[in-house]
């Protein structure tokens, strides 16, 4: 969860232009660390893409994010995390919610609303993956 607020999943360093406000402060007291943090090892072991092997690859992944998110950037976030899945032969599937914001899974799902958009997608995969 770290590494989804202010590391460079590239380096897994504390990346302070990625830091928002919007990020639960909490989150950087996990493993250990701390907001500061040098200690690359604390972020690799926080980091999805750290797992993202061909020996662990029978997990189902469903990636989903709004065009909107001023929290989480989809293109150093989600699709970083989408690349090695692909590669380590993971079955991902990505829905973006053009509009949508971080936190817009809460909403009530209305029709037009985000939730009503997505909602349906993610079902169709839900059903054919169980």
């Amino acid at each position: 969860m770290t590494a989804n607020c202010a590391t460079n999943p590239s380096n897994f360093q504390y990346d302070p232009s990625r830091h928002s406000t919007k990020c639960p402060r909490f989150l950087f007291g996990l493993r250990g660390s701390n907001i500061g943090s040098t200690n690359r090892k604390v972020f690799f072991e926080s980091s999805p893409i750290s797992y993202a092997t061909v020996d662990k690859n029978s997990t189902r992944f469903l990636l989903v994010h709004g065009t909107n998110d001023d929290v989480v950037d989809s293109a150093t976030q989600s699709t970083a995390f989408l690349t090695p899945l692909k590669q380590a032969q993971f079955v991902a599937r990505t829905i973006v919610v053009p509009g949508a914001g971080h936190f817009w899974i809460t909403d009530p799902i209305e029709p037009g609303s985000f939730g009503a958009y997505a909602g349906p997608k993610a079902l169709l995969l839900l059903k054919a993956w169980l």
